[in-house]
């Protein structure tokens, strides 16, 4: 993140999977993990993104997607 000047004031560190290496800096809001896509980070430390729950340690969804689909076209 940075400020109205440019300078960076935080900066965040990621594993391949989201789970959270390191964080520079004091702020603490939710738009931490790629918040340019809307996924929020909420204080129990999951990923919201839009539709469903993300755990970085678990490195999993938490719950199935809400999409059916089929693998068979015609």
């Amino acid at each position: 993140m940075s400020d109205e000047k440019g300078q960076i004031t935080e900066r965040y560190s990621y594993g391949a999977f989201g789970e959270l290496l390191r964080h520079d800096g004091k702020s603490r809001q939710p738009f931490a993990y790629n918040g340019r896509d809307g996924v929020q980070t909420d204080p129990n430390g999951l990923y919201y993104m839009r539709a469903r729950y993300y755990h970085p340690e678990l490195k999993r969804f938490l719950n199935r997607g809400i999409l059916l689909g089929d693998i068979m076209r015609d």
